[in-house]
């Protein structure tokens, strides 16, 4: 029985010690799992930290490449900061990047003007709905949008029309909310003013931006694209016709126009009568810019934008944001 009793312990004993090693090489291989996690969450990271600063370099040479354009009587795209796409090699990876001026879109800030007294809409507002007209939204959802924007940027409680939203407002999923009344600080605020489809308000986005501390409408003909003409002419209040607007832009000299009076002298413009408050809103020097960079580093990728202001021919960065661009 001894015998027996002792082969059993024996036998009981190897099975603790078989259980034992098992505990132990899972608790080794968990540990060297976790051990290789961490090492690859560390790595990571560092690309990540290595791809930020790397962001924040671009985002200086741009502020350098501006401020070397500052000093120029005119904004024009034959300057150095108006370079498409440019791609920088850099140790592990690369930098892509581009600016964008921000005086050759329709600051929507502009409508944060109440209506006059006499009930007639103020410039800015004319000049949208004209810019509306001209890309053929129909007048009532471009009275909404319009109306959205001001009571979303006004500082009263006073409802623009039967369509603002002074006193909130709830989005297809169910989310309520209050106007600010403040002026914005990007156009992606524009998805929460209005309970207008998608595919009706992006297809205008290419034309309208944001000052964030700007309430003023300010184009800037030289840097204009030829694709959005249509911003001139809705400007102009449809004082010339989109073909005008565009053979104006074709014809644009290569430096630009060097002054105000050679651009209201082209043929196109000198006949027109063109109100004095809508040609104050044409400009050839820029004030607002916005850069947008793309940092591939080892297995990281960092999409950075920051908007530039320039006071007395120096470079003031308003903000900067991360991520992609809605």
């Amino acid at each position: 029985m001894n015998k027996q009793l002792y082969a059993r312990q024996q036998g009981a004993a190897l099975i603790m010690v078989l259980l034992v090693m098992t505990l132990v090489s899972i608790l080794a291989v968990n540990s060297s799992d976790y051990s290789r996690y961490n090492s690859a969450r560390v790595l990571n990271q560092f690309d990540f930290e290595q791809a930020y600063w790397y962001a924040l370099g671009a985002e200086e040479l741009a502020r350098e490449v501006l401020a070397q354009d500052a000093k120029a009587k005119t904004t024009h795209l034959n300057q150095d900061w108006a370079t498409r796409d440019a791609i920088l090699p850099v140790d592990g990876g690369s930098l892509e990047g581009s600016i964008k001026d921000r005086n050759n879109c329709f600051n929507v800030n502009a409508l944060a003007n109440a209506p006059l007294s006499s009930g007639s809409l103020p410039n800015a507002h004319l000049q949208f709905n004209a810019l509306m007209n001209t890309l053929e939204v129909p007048p009532d959802i471009g009275d909404k949008l319009r109306e959205g924007i001001r009571d979303w940027t006004d500082t009263d409680f006073t409802p623009t029309g039967f369509q603002g939203v002074e006193f909130g407002f709830s989005t297809e999923n169910q989310l309520a909310y209050q106007p600010p009344n403040a002026p914005m600080f990007d156009i992606s605020e524009l998805w929460r003013i209005t309970d207008l489809p998608a595919d009706t308000v992006r297809p205008l986005l290419p034309y309208l931006c944001v000052l964030p501390d700007s309430q003023a409408l300010s184009i800037n003909v030289n840097t204009l694209d030829t694709q959005h003409s249509v911003l001139l002419v809705g400007i102009l209040q449809n004082r010339l016709t989109v073909p005008e607007a565009q053979e104006i832009l074709l014809q644009r000299p290569t430096n630009g126009f060097a002054t105000l009076e050679e651009f209201w002298n082209l043929p196109q413009l000198k006949e027109k009568a063109i109100a004095a408050k809508d040609k104050a809103s044409i400009t050839l020097k820029s004030s607002h810019f916005r850069t947008d960079i793309v940092v591939t580093y080892q297995n990281a990728r960092r999409v950075q934008h920051a908007w530039f202001k320039i006071e007395n021919q120096s470079v003031r960065t308003l903000a900067r944001q991360y991520g992609e661009r809605l």
